[in-house]
Parts: C-alpha cells; sequence; structure tokens
C-alpha cells in the first residue's frame, strides 16, 4: 500500500463515515531489531487474536489479554460460584520471530449478585448507607474498590468507584441519540432495558445504582445485573473449599497442554489470522531442562529420614526451629472488656504448643480501655523493642489492621501477630486454629518451622516474581530466600499505575 486510500460507509440511519488508511510504517519480521517497532508488531498481531477469540464467541474480560468462553459455566452450586474456562494470549517479538504465549485460565464470579449483598448488609447487618460503601468500596484499607462483571449485552467489567443510594432504575435519566436528523430520546435506566435487553430486563425498580468515573463520563449501572468476578473475601483461607475448586483449574499438565494446543489450532485456523497472510505453528517450542527430585522434608531429630509434607502437616516431626519465649519476652494487647477471652486463648495456646516444640512463657498483659485504634497505640508504646520479641494484639475490627500494624512493626519496631477477636474465641477450644496462629508467631521471628531438601542448593538464591491486574494498575510482587536453608525470604510489593 502506497499513498492514503480512504473508505466510506453508510449505516443504517443515512450516516456516512469515511476512514482515511495512510502508510506510516513498514515492519519487516525477519530483520527487526528496534524495540518501538517490535511493540506496534506485537500489538498488530495482538489485535488480531483478539478478534480471532471473538469469532469462537470468547470475551475479554478486564484490560489483560484473558478471553473466556461465558457461555457454558460450570456451576458450583455449594459455593454460589460459576467458573469460566478461557485463555491469556501474548505476543512476544524476538529475533527469532514471532511467539504466542498462550495458557489456559480460569475465572471465578460469584452467583450473587450485587444487590443481594447491598440488601443482606443493610437488612441482616443493619449497616448504614456509609458504612455499606466501606465495606463495598473498601475505603478503609485505602485500595481500590471492586470490579464487577455485568449480565447483559457484551458483559463487560468495570471498576465502581462509588454507589448512588439516592438514585435507582425510575428516577435516573439520561439521553440517547437518535438517527439522523431526529431528536435524543430521553430514557430511563428502568425502561432502556427494557427496550434495549429485553432478554435481561431490571426485576426491581428501587435499588441503588453503582457509579463508574470514566474519564469525563459517568456511568450508573443496575447492582441486580452486576456480578463479582472473583472468589468471596476469605475463601482462600478456607482449605475444604479451595480443595472443592482444584477440579476447575488447570493445574493438571496433560489437560493444560491439550487446551493450550486446541487453541494454537484455532488460531491456525482462523479467518483473521489467513487475511493477514499469518501462518501459525502449532508445534510448541521444545526446551531442555533438568528434572529436579520431588521435595522432601528435614527432620531435626532423623537427618537420615526423608519425609513429604503431608507429613509435617500432620505433626510426624516437631519444626526445625520452635520458638522458646521466656516470661515477658512476648505480649498480648487487648482491650479490657476481652479479659476473659484472653485468659482462654493464652490457655489454648498452650495446650497447642507441646505438640509443636514450642514453649510459651507468661506473656506481658497490656490492657488497654477500648478498642479504638487511638487506645491501640497508646498500648504499644508500653512495648519494649529490647525485650519484647513479637506482641500478639487482640482485634476487633479487621479495618484497623493496616493502620495499627504499621505503627506497631515500623514505629514501635516490635514483630507483630494480629488475631481477630472471632478467631480467638475459636482457638479457645480448637487446637488446630491455636496452632495455627503459633506457627505464623514462630515464622515472624525468624525461627524457621521446616527445613526442605533441595538437590544442588549451595550458593543458590530462589526468586520469585509475580504481577497482577490491581484494580486501575498493577501489583508487582518479588520474593528471594536470603538463608542457606532457602527458608526464609525478603518480599517486596509495589504498584504500578497505569495510564
Amino acid at each position: 500500500m502506497e499513498g492514503s486510500h480512504s473508505f466510506a460507509s453508510s449505516d443504517n440511519d443515512g450516516l456516512q463515515t469515511v476512514i482515511t488508511v495512510q502508510l506510516k510504517l513498514e515492519v519487516d519480521l525477519e530483520s527487526i531489531s528496534n524495540s518501538q517497532h517490535q511493540d506496534i508488531l506485537a500489538s498488530f498481531v495482538g489485535a488480531i487474536c483478539k478478534t480471532c477469540l471473538v469469532e469462537c464467541d470468547f470475551k475479554q474480560v478486564g484490560r489483560l489479554p484473558r478471553f473466556f468462553d461465558t457461555s457454558k459455566p460450570d456451576k458450583i452450586e455449594r459455593h454460589n460460584l460459576e467458573v469460566w474456562q478461557g485463555y491469556s494470549i501474548n505476543p512476544e517479538v524476538y529475533r527469532a520471530g514471532m511467539f504466542f504465549n498462550i495458557d489456559a485460565v480460569t475465572k471465578f464470579i460469584q452467583t450473587k449478585n450485587v444487590l443481594g449483598m447491598l440488601s443482606h448488609m443493610k437488612s441482616n447487618e443493619k449497616l448504614s448507607y456509609d458504612q455499606m460503601k466501606d465495606r463495598i468500596l473498601r475505603r478503609e484499607r485505602r485500595v481500590p474498590g471492586f470490579t464487577v462483571i455485568t449480565k447483559w449485552g457484551k458483559q463487560l467489567s468495570y471498576q465502581i468507584d462509588d454507589i448512588a443510594f439516592d438514585l435507582d432504575p425510575t428516577t435516573y435519566k439520561f439521553f440517547v441519540k437518535g438517527k439522523l436528523g431526529e431528536q435524543p430520546t430521553e430514557y430511563s435506566l428502568l425502561e432502556y432495558f427494557k427496550e434495549k435487553f429485553p432478554q435481561t430486563p431490571l426485576a426491581v425498580q428501587k435499588q441503588p445504582l453503582l457509579v463508574v468515573h470514566k474519564k469525563e463520563e459517568t456511568i450508573y449501572l443496575p447492582p441486580e445485573l452486576c456480578f463479582i468476578p472473583n472468589l468471596p473475601d476469605d475463601f482462600t483461607k478456607n482449605s475444604n473449599a479451595m480443595r472443592d475448586l482444584q477440579q476447575y483449574k488447570s493445574f493438571d499438565p496433560t489437560n493444560r497442554y491439550d487446551r493450550i494446543c486446541k487453541m494454537a489450532s484455532q488460531l491456525s485456523g482462523s479467518t483473521s489470522i489467513r487475511e493477514a497472510n499469518l501462518q501459525v505453528d502449532t508445534d510448541m517450542i521444545t526446551v531442555k531442562g533438568r528434572y529436579l527430585q520431588d521435595l522432601t522434608m528435614k527432620d531435626p531429630g532423623n537427618t537420615q529420614q526423608r519425609f513429604k509434607f503431608a507429613d509435617y502437616t500432620r505433626g510426624s516431626f516437631p519444626h526445625s526451629e520452635p520458638m522458646k519465649l521466656e516470661d515477658g519476652e512476648w505480649a498480648i494487647v487487648y482491650a479490657a472488656r476481652d479479659t476473659a477471652t484472653v485468659n482462654e486463648f493464652v490457655g489454648g495456646m498452650r495446650k497447642a504448643q507441646g505438640r509443636m516444640g514450642i514453649k510459651l512463657g507468661e506473656p506481658e498483659y497490656i490492657e488497654i480501655e477500648n478498642s479504638g485504634k487511638n487506645d491501640y497505640i497508646s498500648g504499644f508504646k508500653q512495648l519494649d523493642p529490647n525485650k519484647t520479641k513479637i506482641a500478639l494484639v487482640l482485634l476487633q475490627r479487621e479495618q484497623d489492621k493496616h493502620v495499627l500494624k504499621s505503627v506497631i512493626d515500623g514505629k514501635v519496631g516490635v514483630p507483630s501477630q494480629f488475631v481477630l477477636f472471632k478467631t480467638a474465641q475459636k482457638a479457645c477450644g480448637a487446637l488446630a486454629v491455636a496452632g495455627n496462629i503459633l506457627k505464623q508467631m514462630n515464622a515472624k521471628i525468624a525461627r524457621d518451622l521446616y527445613r526442605i531438601n533441595f538437590s544442588n542448593s549451595q550458593d543458590t538464591m530462589v526468586v520469585g516474581v509475580n504481577a497482577i491486574n490491581y484494580g486501575k494498575g498493577m501489583l508487582f510482587a518479588l520474593v528471594a530466600t536470603y538463608s542457606a536453608s532457602l527458608s526464609q525470604c525478603f518480599t517486596y510489593i509495589d504498584k504500578i499505575e497505569l495510564g
């Protein structure tokens, strides 16, 4: 193509659109070396890939190149979830050519709509509108609010910025442009859904609206048709529930391989790929590697014996470095009204310590008058960093943890273990719960819970990195071992703003 070319088309309303295409750059894949050209080519091929997946009835969810088949979700009734299977596809340009990084991915969607969540907060928990906003938008945690998937039209995803409790589908009205020469038509949200989306009309007239600020435009969504594309809060802490999800994930190597090959074949045979004069080699790249033996656990009392991790969880051998805290070397900070529970809680911890090899002396009891943040901060001032190895903080409200932990760990300089009041109550009679708290305390004072047998691990550092979509940006995380036993790690997390 040389010079410029113009194309004209008319829609059903008689509106004519003229598009002019002018050649700006030619890229030769065989000799590409400019990184900017590589990015342009990757973006171009990525757009073609997106068209291919749309042809195959996949929908992109979020900004990342992740595409899901939403037409045949798997239902997990007992957990009120549905599962979307899909793919992530990232074109990458290297000197050796263009490569598709394809992986099988899974997304879990909560089947309870956002309106149901709001109704439960209002009717069952008796929360005020401001409290509901704090819970939903996570304002106290100072992190981005929640993302929703809409169950109408193109099933788009939105980041929710606010909740309009003073509006509903009958009172919120807007204008929609008509045909060329016609005046815009005014609709209420209720009328708009009835006419434009008859398959998903709004059943509830009196419901608040979710607010999305998008550049200079404000969008209002009905929570009745909005669903959360994440697991519920605290779901990952339930090991039994997480086991129920394993069968839906693509962890099995054979299944994962077959799904990736299937998608590669679909790309290769798609109309968009052929029209772009591209050819896709569906054979995977072969990489030479070294197989590592299965990891085993070390028994500190028997260096010749080798155990699996399941043996450790069953308590078949003790901790490698169980903590020994003498009287006054640890502290517990709690509100005065929780005194009775604190005594039972410490008793439950002592019952659990025996089989773990841990020794807890008498703690320093720091009783505060109330459970406000300023009360806790005043209590923290009584801690002596030179004497107190770790402080256990009994907390009433989880949303206070972020602020309080930055004070006790950063300004006071004492490692801390925060325990919610309801968890402490469980630990009074459940040795497993008390044991988990002890394990976390053990690790936080830099004592190894266990050690693993690594082959050829001398002078070795294990490094892990990950990046995830987070609100309107991304979170980048790094972890790296720094001990000879590869059991203690440095961690770093940072938020990257996009756009």
